[in-house]
C-alpha cells in the first residue's frame, strides 16, 4: 500500500496542469517537453515569453530555458536571437470592457437595464 502511495505521489506531480497544457497546445509543443521545463522549475510566469521567444528565434524552449537559468535577461536573450518587442507583447483588445459611451457619455451595458434613470 505504501508502495502504491508513493508511485501515485510522484506520478501526479510529474503531470501537467491545464495551464501547461494549454500552453503547449498554443505554441505547438509537445506536452512531454512542457513537463521536462516544469521539472526543471522554470516558472510559471516564464513559460509563455519562453515559448515565444523559442518560437520566433526558431530554436527549442531548452535554449532559452538554458540561457536564462545561466544568468541571460530577457534582454540579452531579444538581442542575441534579434527578436523584436513583438515577441513579448501580445495584442490587446482596445475599447472600453463592460459596453460602449453613448452620446450623453453615459455607460451603456449590454444585457442590462439603466437603473440610473428611475
Amino acid at each position: 500500500m505504501r508502495s502504491t502511495l508513493f508511485c501515485l505521489l510522484i506520478s501526479t506531480s510529474c503531470l501537467a496542469t491545464d495551464f501547461h497544457v494549454d500552453l503547449g497546445v498554443y505554441f505547438g509543443i509537445p506536452q512531454t517537453q512542457v513537463v521536462g521545463l516544469r521539472e526543471r522549475h522554470v516558472p510559471d510566469q516564464d513559460l509563455p515569453v519562453i515559448m515565444a521567444a523559442a518560437r520566433n528565434a526558431r530554436v527549442s524552449p531548452d535554449v532559452i530555458v538554458n540561457m536564462r537559468l545561466g544568468g541571460k535577461s530577457w534582454t540579452d536573450i531579444a538581442v542575441h536571437f534579434d527578436l523584436g518587442p513583438e515577441t513579448f507583447y501580445l495584442p490587446v483588445r482596445t475599447g472600453p470592457p463592460y459596453g460602449n459611451r453613448t452620446a450623453t457619455g453615459r455607460s451603456t451595458l449590454i444585457g442590462m437595464k439603466n437603473l440610473s434613470k428611475r
